[in-house]
């Protein structure tokens, strides 16, 4: 209570004992008035309230965007390095070792391509699901050029994609070359390069492993545009 309302009540104390009507109109007054202002402050007070939690919460959304962002291109730049060093290790196709083929041989290898292409087929889908994001119409969950951590996840994403349609066609052409070069020299029993070791077999797993870090990514994606954008 301020020191005017104070005054005023010993003021009309004083000398409401001389039942002077118009100091208790000037007291009920000065009341409404303090009272007024002191709720007014109060309102102000939960407001700015409001706005600082409103701010951290928005500076809290926008540090988890930035941090998925990091992550995406973190997963990137560990399939390039994991792809590179297994390419330096791994035996050229001219000095993988030979092995009997049969009918055994053949049907795993056509489970592994197989594997491979339906692997493959799922990264396609994935690809257009992503660009389907950035083509989004108003008003529908899309990602912007300016919404730079959405964006730049979507870089991640689509860069393990091209990694695991790449892993595919180099590890379907290396069987092929097998394949060929192993029918133009005659064996018998018939033989050709062991294409299901690690030396060519590293390729499908690259491929597997892109395409499941290109997906986790595609699900942060949508994470961030649905829940931390907004």
């Amino acid at each position: 209570m301020s020191l005017s309302l104070f005054c005023v009540l010993v003021h009309g104390r004083f000398i409401g004992t001389l039942a002077d009507e118009p100091v208790y109109s000037i007291i009920v007054v000065q009341v409404r008035r303090e009272l007024g202002n002191a709720v007014d402050d109060f309102r102000c007070g939960v407001g700015v309230m409001g706005n600082g939690r409103g701010m951290k919460a928005n500076e809290s959304k926008s540090f988890r965007r930035w941090s998925l962002a990091m992550v995406s291109l973190a997963l990137l730049g560990g399939v390039i390095v994991s792809g590179a060093w297994q390419y330096c290790t791994a035996k050229p196709s001219e000095s993988l070792p030979n092995v009997n083929y049969n009918d055994l041989y053949k049907s795993a290898i056509d489970v592994r391509l197989d594997e491979s292409r339906t692997l493959n087929e799922t990264a396609m889908a994935i690809a257009a699901a992503l660009i389907g994001l950035l083509i989004a119409r108003p008003g529908e969950v899309g990602v912007a050029f300016t919404d730079w951590p959405e964006f730049l996840m979507l870089i991640g994403a689509m860069g393990l994609l091209a990694a695991s349609i790449f892993f595919h066609i180099a590890y379907s052409d290396t069987v092929f070359d097998s394949y060929f070069a192993g029918s133009r020299v005659p064996q018998v029993p018939p033989g050709m390069a062991d294409v299901l070791g690690w030396d060519v077999d590293y390729l499908r797993q690259g491929q597997m492993l892109s395409l499941f870090g290109a997906g986790a990514i595609s699900f942060l994606v949508l994470f961030s545009v649905s829940k931390l954008k907004t």
